[in-house]
C-alpha cells in the first residue's frame, strides 16, 4: 500500500485526519532516514579454499573515527565479523583493514557510501603462513575480554589457546563459560568443574577461563591452569602480594604464575622464590599502533639507554637475557592483555612447537621446555641441529663446536634486520636484504656453556614488531653459565625494594622476609659466578 493510498483512506473521518498526519510524519521521518544512511553487505572468504571465515576489521568513518557497527563485537579501534555482515550507515567515506590473526594478509581498501547505496561485496583473505601444519601453535595468555566473546574473537584472529583473566587479584571466583548441553548428569564432579572453565571448540582451539590476576602498585601476575578454586584455596584480600602466589602455588600443584612485565618490582624474588613459571616478553605494553613508553609503578629504565619509543620493548627484552645470564631457565611468553591494553586479542602471542596435533596439557608441556617463539608480527621457525629452541647441548669443554642455524620466515612487514644473541650479546646482527641473498645464517660459534637467541624485527614507524625465540642452552658440564654483573644487577634490585619497603609503614614482616631471601638467593648466584 503506498503512502497516498493511506492518506486517501483517512480523509473522511476528523480523527482519520489526525492519525492520517501522524503516519504521514513518521513515514517521511524513515523517509528521510533512510536517505542519510545506505547499506553495505560484506562477505569474507578464505581466497584458496572459497570458504567463508571471521576476521577482524578496523573501518574508520567520515570523521576519521573507528566506526562501530550495529551487532558487533566493538572494543577500541576494531570489531570481529563472524560471517557475512550488513553494515547500515551514515552517508560519507569510509576506510578499512581486514585482518585475520599474523599469517594472513591483511587488506586494506575504501568506499563511499552514498544515498538509498545499497551493495554486497566479497573480500578475500590470503594466507600466507599456515604454522599448525608446521607444528606451531599459537597462544595469548593474558586476555581480558567478555567470555561470550572469546570463542568469536578466537576465531577472528585464528588463535587456538587463549588464557581469560576473569579473576581479580582480590581473590574472586572466575568466571565460567557455559556447559555444554548434557541429557545425562555427570557423575564425575571434577569433570564438571572442569567444563565450567575450560573449552575445547573448532577441533583445536582451546580456552581456559579459570585464570587470576594476582596485582598490587608496580607489580602483576596471571595465574593459569587453576580450574575451579575452592574457598579456602583463593587468596585473601589483605595478604601481601607476594604471599598470594605462594599460597596458590601450594594449593594448586598445576598452577602456572606468568610475570606480566619483566620491569615489575617483585619480579626478581618471584623467580628466586621458585614462583615464577614464565615472563611476558610480549606484553600489553607492546600495541598494534605504538609501544607505551612508561613502566607503569615497575622499576623504570634508564632512557638514555633504552630510549623512546621502543625503549619500554628493549628493556623487556634486555631483562630477560639477565635472567638467562644467571643460569636460569625460564620460559618467554606472550599476551596481548587485550580488555586493558588497546590491543586486539591475539596481537601479541606466542607458538609452541609439538608434534602430534595439538593437545592442551602438551601444549603446556613444551612451552615449559622452551619449544617457543613470542611475536606480534614476524613469524619465524627456528631450528638448530634440526631441534626447535628449548634444547640443550653438550660441547667439548676447551674445543670450539660451531651450530647451524635454520630458519623459516614469513611476515607481512618487511623484515629490517635478524640478530643473533648470545650470552647477552648481539654476535651477529644482518640487514635483511644481506641475509636474503643466501638465505642462510653463518654457523654459529661456541668455545664455552651459555645460550643463544633469535631476534628478528620488522620496519614499522609506529610500533616494534618483532619475534624473539627461547633460547638454546649449550654446556660443557653440568654447571650452568652464571654472569656475576647479571646476578649483581638482582642484588642491586631486591636491595632496592628492600630500602623502598622499609620505608613504607603497611610493609609487613613476612614480605621483608620474602625480599631478604631473594637477596640471599641473588648473592649466592655472585659468588657461584663463573663468567663476568
Amino acid at each position: 500500500m503506498s503512502f497516498l493510498d493511506t492518506q486517501f483512506r483517512f480523509r473522511s473521518l476528523l480523527a482519520a485526519q489526525i492519525a492520517g498526519a501522524a503516519l504521514a510524519f513518521l513515514f517521511s521521518a524513515e523517509f528521510a532516514s533512510a536517505a542519510q544512511t545506505g547499506q553495505l553487505e560484506l562477505i569474507v572468504v578464505d581466497k584458496e579454499s572459497g570458504t567463508q571465515i571471521p576476521c577482524r576489521v578496523h573501518l574508520v568513518g567520515p570523521k576519521n573515527q573507528p566506526r562501530r557497527v550495529d551487532g558487533t563485537t566493538f572494543y577500541h579501534d576494531h570489531f570481529a565479523m563472524p560471517g557475512p555482515l550488513t553494515m547500515k550507515l551514515p552517508l560519507g567515506n569510509y576506510s578499512f583493514v581486514m585482518e585475520r590473526g599474523l599469517e594472513y594478509l591483511d587488506r586494506q581498501g575504501y568506499f563511499t557510501i552514498n544515498q538509498f547505496a545499497e551493495d554486497s561485496k566479497t573480500v578475500d583473505l590470503t594466507r600466507f603462513a599456515n604454522l599448525a601444519d608446521e607444528g606451531w601453535y599459537s597462544g595469548d595468555l593474558d586476555v581480558r575480554r567478555p567470555l561470550n566473546q572469546i570463542e568469536l574473537l578466537m576465531q577472528a584472529d585464528d588463535l587456538h589457546v587463549a588464557a581469560v583473566v576473569s579473576g581479580k587479584s582480590s581473590g574472586e571466583k572466575p568466571a565460567t563459560a557455559k556447559k555444554p548441553a548434557s541429557k545425562e548428569k555427570s557423575k564425575d564432579k571434577e569433570a564438571d568443574k572442569e567444563k565450567t572453565t575450560f573449552v575445547n571448540f573448532d577441533s583445536n582451539r582451546y580456552y581456559d577461563a579459570s585464570t587470576l590476576t594476582i596485582a598490587e602498585a608496580g607489580n602483576e601476575v596471571v595465574i593459569h591452569r587453576l580450574g575451579d578454586l575452592t574457598a579456602k584455596e583463593r587468596p585473601q584480600g589483605d595478604r601481601p602480594f607476594i604471599e598470594k602466589i605462594e599460597t596458590i602455588k601450594k594449593n594448586n600443584p598445576k598452577a602456572w604464575v606468568d610475570v606480566t612485565r619483566p620491569y615489575w618490582l617483585d619480579m626478581p624474588t618471584l623467580v628466586a622464590l621458585g614462583l615464577a613459571d614464565s615472563i611476558q616478553v610480549a606484553n600489553g605494553n607492546i600495541g598494534r599502533e605504538k609501544v607505551n613508553p612508561s613502566e607503569g609503578g615497575g622499576r623504570a629504565r634508564n632512557k638514555t639507554r633504552f630510549p623512546d619509543p621502543w625503549g619500554n620493548a628493549q628493556y623487556s627484552q634486555d631483562i630477560y637475557f639477565k635472567l638467562l645470564e644467571c643460569g636460569l631457565k625460564i620460559p618467554l611468553s606472550a599476551g596481548s592483555m587485550s580488555g586493558e591494553a588497546p590491543n586486539p586479542v591475539g596481537a601479541n602471542r606466542m607458538y609452541v612447537y609439538l608434534q602430534g596435533g595439538l593437545d592442551y596439557e602438551r601444549w603446556w608441556d613444551a612451552f615449559q621446555t622452551g619449544q617457543v617463539f613470542v611475536t606480534n608480527g614476524p613469524l619465524m621457525r627456528l631450528t638448530v641441529q634440526g631441534v626447535p629452541p628449548g634444547q640443550t647441548f653438550l660441547i667439548p669443554k676447551g674445543k670450539t663446536s660451531e651450530f647451524e642455524i635454520g630458519m623459516t620466515l614469513s611476515t607481512r612487514k618487511k623484515i629490517d634486520y635478524l640478530d643473533v644473541i648470545q650470552n647477552g650479546k648481539i654476535v651477529v646482527s644482518i640487514k635483511f636484504a644481506e641475509y636474503a641473498k643466501s638465505g642462510k645464517l653463518p654457523p654459529l660459534k661456541c668455545d664455552d656453556r651459555g645460550w643463544f637467541a633469535l631476534r628478528v624485527v620488522a620496519e614499522d614507524p609506529k610500533t616494534y614488531p618483532f619475534a624473539l625465540s627461547a633460547p638454546y642452552y649449550v654446556r660443557t658440564d653440568e654447571e650452568p653459565r652464571i654472569s656475576k654483573s647479571a646476578a649483581q644487577y638482582f642484588v642491586d634490585w631486591t636491595e632496592e625494594r628492600i630500602a623502598q619497603l622499609s620505608k613504607e609503614a603497611e610493609a609487613n614482616k613476612k614480605t621483608l622476609e620474602y625480599q631478604n631471601r631473594a637477596k640471599a638467593f641473588w648473592q649466592d648466584l655472585v659468588k657461584k659466578s663463573n663468567a663476568e
